[in-house]
């Protein structure tokens, strides 16, 4: 009912009749195509997600899973360490693939 505009003549704008107020309440972004309770309950499971990776780990009451979880999450925070170690990194995967010839140090010999 709190969605509703009841203030408009359903006869002539049933859609505002029925929606007007959830629209008034519920703007669109600039940065969003649309809006809706299943993207708003989106953005509040990211946002508490991230307040519980943020919390000090606790080997009492968090398992294995979630301590993974943090230390995980805190990695991908460290911009200093990933600017000093993601070519080592980069690398390691591409080698994991079986390589990609124009990133090693071979010389261009025609066929």
């Amino acid at each position: 009912m709190s969605s509703m505009n009841t203030e408009v003549d359903p006869c002539n704008d049933f859609y505002e009749y029925a929606c007007g107020n959830w629209i008034k309440n519920h703007p669109i972004p600039d940065d969003a195509p649309s809006v809706s309770n299943f993207e708003n309950l989106g953005q509040d499971l990211e946002v508490a997600l991230k307040e519980l990776l943020e919390e000090k780990y606790n080997a009492v009451s968090d398992g294995e899973a979630v301590h993974k979880a943090k230390e995980f999450h805190q990695q991908c925070l460290n911009e200093t360490a990933i600017l000093l170690t993601w070519r080592g990194a980069f690398d390691d995967v591409i080698s994991s693939f079986g390589g990609w010839g124009s990133l090693t140090n071979r010389s261009f010999t025609p066929d």
